[in-house]
């Protein structure tokens, strides 16, 4: 039977029909709600219409044409009815997210927690039945089903990477020692004084050589980036060199910049090629487990985060990050393994008091010495008096200001460059100094816990 549509003045014009009806009684939608199927209803305003999302509400059917079902996620809660069944499953969306947070699709799961529907980011609809996903198709308009019969919301599931935190954090040092902190991390000799009394079967390695690993020299902050957030060496011609000397054997180069107006200064830049942090072979602790890593210390004072949440080449969560370590002496490093980090690391460990302050001030005085005989130099650029006033001047007139700066700033680099070379030599020492107090450390340490015979070691899966 057909229903024709009413006018009404205020309202413009309403879709009388049976689909709407039903729409009405599955879950009472916001009054200022229009619903359109088939048929869009025309509106007195300007505005479109607006319709349902086709992967909203539908008829689904398997590839096969076995199973069919109703999905209905335009009602709240979202609900679904398989065809020949009078049940009408109440679900509960979830977002799905990969190891590293990107966002995959959506799940929807029963009552009782078993995950029945999946819709990936690329807007495919799966039917999941235990391991396996099984895509069907939309075939068909649906109206939208009555409120469910099987009602619920299922039990909260247990994040396996709460057991493995839990596990871990009962070896981790700040557990073990309350009188230590995470920042002690970062010490020397809280280090060596944790690592030489610490029972054997606290020292571990990382299980695979596989694992993602992040050196973590200092606080990950925009004060005190990572390795991995300093500015490459990209324009600068340079790249690095296994048999790199000076400042490049730290993967580092000094990148000095100068402008009559702008940022004038020097800081550390990484250079192009250089090996990203390798998985540690040292012996080590567990020095704390944070919300998303734990904090891996080792023998020669390599600071490391392990992201707890990893998955195995196959794919499936990697169960286990660590291995208990045998302390034989051939097991132990001939040398400091990661000594790369950046100004801002050194910077954190003289605020914490963990080197001295003298150590980057040699850096700062070179610094402050580039800064005073580069502006010296530009100030002393007739054209260039009034650039201050740079936007007051015509187009032109800035043109011929940028040819100027572009033409006299290799001169004035050239002009200045002993400081930077100053300043290279100093980060250098600062860098050398802090290795040099990390492979003494890593000596004392062997000398004391290395032993001459290999210990087999077993896994450290939580149960």
């Amino acid at each position: 039977m057909h229903h024709a549509p009413v006018r009404d003045r205020s309202l413009g014009y309403l879709c009388i029909a049976l689909p709407l009806a039903a729409a009405c009684e599955a879950g009472r939608p916001p009054a200022d709600r229009e619903l359109h199927f088939a048929t869009p209803c025309p509106v007195a305003s300007s505005t479109e219409p607006r319709f349902i999302p086709p992967l909203k509400l539908g008829h689904f059917t398997s590839a096969d044409g076995v199973i069919s079902f109703v999905f209905d996620r335009f009602s709240d809660p979202p609900r679904i009815q398989f065809e020949g069944d009078h049940t009408i499953f109440q679900l509960t969306k979830e977002e799905l997210r990969g190891a590293s947070g990107g966002y995959l699709g959506v799940s929807y799961a029963t009552p009782a927690g078993k995950e029945l529907i999946r819709v990936t980011k690329e807007g495919q609809v799966e039917l999941v039945s235990g391991s396996d996903r099984l895509p069907v198709v939309r075939d068909g308009d649906a109206k939208p089903l009555p409120f469910p019969t099987v009602t619920g919301s299922p039990a909260p599931k247990a994040d396996p990477i709460d057991k493995l935190a839990a596990e871990l954090k009962k070896r981790a040092i700040v557990t073990l020692h309350r009188d230590l902190t995470i920042e002690d991390s970062y010490k020397l000799d809280a280090i060596e004084r944790v690592l030489t009394n610490a029972p054997e079967e606290l020292f571990v390695v990382l299980a695979d050589d596989d694992e993602e690993v992040r050196f973590r020299p200092a606080p990950t902050s925009p004060e005190t980036a990572e390795w991995s957030s300093l500015a490459p060496s990209s324009g600068l011609g340079v790249s690095w060199k296994p048999d790199a000397t000076g400042l490049g054997r730290f993967g580092l180069i000094a990148r000095a910049v100068t402008h009559p107006t702008r940022e004038t200064g020097i800081h550390l830049a990484r250079l192009d090629g250089h090996p990203s942090t390798r998985v540690p072979r040292a012996p080590g602790v567990l020095w704390a487990v944070e919300p998303y890593e734990a904090i891996f210390v080792t023998v020669d004072g390599g600071r490391y985060g392990v992201p707890l949440r990893q998955l195995t080449p196959g794919g499936s969560l990697r169960q286990s990050l660590f291995r208990p370590a045998s302390l034989a002496a051939e097991n132990w490093p001939a040398r400091v393994e990661h000594d790369h980090q950046g100004e801002a690391a050194l910077r954190y460990r003289v605020k914490i008091g963990a080197l001295e302050a003298s150590v980057v001030a040699s850096m700062d005085s070179a610094e402050a010495a580039w800064t005073a005989c580069t502006r010296k130099a530009w100030s002393a650029v007739g054209e260039l008096s009034d650039i201050a006033n740079y936007f007051e001047h015509s187009k032109e007139e800035q043109r011929k200001m940028d040819e100027a700066v572009w033409k006299l700033r290799p001169g004035i680099v050239e002009r200045c460059r002993r400081h930077v070379a100053s300043y290279e030599a100093a980060a250098e020492k600062a860098l050398a100094g802090l290795s040099a107090l990390r492979r003494a450390m890593l000596d004392r340490l062997r000398d004391r816990r290395a032993k001459p015979s290999i210990t087999r070691p077993r896994d450290l899966s939580p149960e």
